[in-house]
């Protein structure tokens, strides 16, 4: 027999949102002057602590291209007395993982540690943060490997699409260096043990250094830890060095660069533009949802456009770089080949259409106001995600209760406000546009964009 129809059921109501509820901070100086914060969560016996410093890739433009990351790498291959094998077993035997890394503007010493095991990991930790080797033998191998990942990035169409942009947005400024931290093959070939051992001793500083911890353990506890590890560490007698971010960056202007890569079977487009603003600037949340309006997730009007729509591609994304000196517009596409005049065009309309011709819509407003505001609580899962948060409110000149106050500020954001950031930020005109692909498919079909057109051989690791 039939089964008689369900009944009718209203949706359940959606819950209130409330405020997110982000760590009280602690903070203390240790007496060699480094700042200390601390956001103490109990729920798991472990913490992380990351020593931040002001370097950076960006810090390679005092240097040769590539040391920042490359010295960073150096730091745990040996230290202290123990070899790369002998850091690898003193971490496993303590339940302790020491990582380092550069990001654009910050160099970092990670180190995730049992709350019960502080005082040997921070000792291992400062080890090797302090006495690295830089053994000539280890350095010749680590350069060896890190050519090999340069050949792989100039024979990926993103990593080949994002250098080539980078350098053409930012000319001499100090982001204009390879943001994956490889240089090029000259400079690797170039650095010797002693260029990373002079890196070392100018960037790794106490006067450039400040220290992160999240986790369980409380301040009474941690500071007389960190005050014996980094015991002797002092800053040294000479200024520490000063990234000049403020320099200028070439006039934007909209433009086409070709790079040939022959039997592409299809384009990457990355277009940016270095806007008029840096990571400090205030009341830049309208331009964090105007741009999830035009390409900021799945939902997001480019994509709906290129991909599902018109079926050009795989995706279609844009962002706004959040570093300390200028902010960045980025559009990338990765798009079929013989489309891909035709997705330069569209997504140069799209953009002019927001908000002009395609104002903010109710639900493009709601979608992304109480979309990044029910996503705050998944943003701060792990203590990770804690301390970066943290210490980009930091580098970023925020008030300390930025996070806690963020879904308030959201909603006082209205698609007014919304259009004025994208017509301020989000237009296409001045954009440079990169193209990775085939030049015998692709250059015909740029022709009739109005765009001044420049081909470009793409690059070789061949140093000489």
């Amino acid at each position: 027999p039939e089964l008689a129809p369900a009944p009718e059921r209203a949706a359940p109501p959606l819950g209130t949102i409330g405020d997110l509820a982000f760590p009280a901070l602690e903070h203390a100086t240790l007496s060699n002057g480094v700042p200390v914060t601390l956001a103490r969560r109990t729920a798991v016996p472990k913490l992380q602590l990351t020593i931040e410093f002001d370097a950076g890739t960006s810090a390679d433009a005092l240097d040769t291209p590539g040391t920042q990351a490359l010295m960073l790498d150096m730091l745990d291959e040996g230290a202290n007395g123990l070899d790369a094998t002998q850091l690898a077993e003193a971490q496993e035997r303590i339940g302790a993982s020491i990582q380092t890394g550069a990001s654009t503007d910050t160099s970092v010493l990670n180190l995730v540690a049992l709350s019960d095991n502080l005082a040997p990991s921070l000792d291992l930790a400062a080890g090797i943060l302090l006495h690295p080797t830089f053994a000539p033998e280890d350095v010749a191998r680590l350069k060896a490997t890190r050519q090999a990942q340069l050949s792989q990035a100039l024979s990926s169409p993103n990593s080949l699409a994002q250098r080539t942009l980078g350098a053409a947005l930012y000319g001499t400024h100090p982001y204009a260096q390879p943001s994956d931290g490889l240089g090029d093959a000259a400079s690797l070939a170039a650095l010797s043990a002693q260029d990373l051992q002079a890196a070392h001793a100018k960037w790794l500083r106490p006067d450039l250094a400040r220290i992160t911890v999240v986790g369980d353990v409380t301040m009474a506890e941690l500071k007389p830890l960190l005050e014996r590890a980094f015991a002797g560490w002092t800053t040294p007698a000479g200024p520490a060095p000063v990234k000049h971010l403020d320099a200028a960056t070439p006039q934007a202007r909209a433009r086409i660069l070709l790079v040939d890569r022959p039997n592409s079977p299809q384009s990457v487009i990355m277009a940016g533009r270095v806007l008029p603003m840096d990571g400090t600037a205030k009341n830049g949340e309208a331009l964090d949802l105007a741009n999830d309006v035009l390409g900021g997730g799945f939902l997001s009007r480019l994509n709906a456009d290129i991909r599902e729509d018109k079926g050009w591609s795989y995706g279609v994304y844009s962002g706004v770089t959040k570093n300390e000196g200028p902010r960045t517009l980025l559009v990338r596409a990765p798009v079929q080949a013989d489309r891909t005049g035709d997705a330069i065009a569209a997504i140069r309309t799209d953009m002019a259409a927001l908000p002009g011709e395609k104002p903010v819509t109710t639900e493009e407003l709601q979608r992304v106001t109480e979309g990044a505001i029910r996503g705050l609580p998944n943003q701060f899962e792990t203590n990770a995600a804690v301390d970066n948060a943290i210490r980009t409110n930091v580098r970023l000149g925020r008030p300390e209760d930025y996070y806690a106050t963020l879904a308030q500020t959201y909603r006082r954001i209205d698609a007014d406000d919304i259009g004025a950031a994208a017509q301020a930020y989000l237009q296409p005109g001045a954009l440079t546009f990169v193209v990775v692909g085939d030049r015998s498919v692709v250059e015909p079909q740029l022709q009739n964009l109005g765009l001044p057109v420049e081909v470009l051989p793409a690059p070789t690791t061949d140093s000489e």
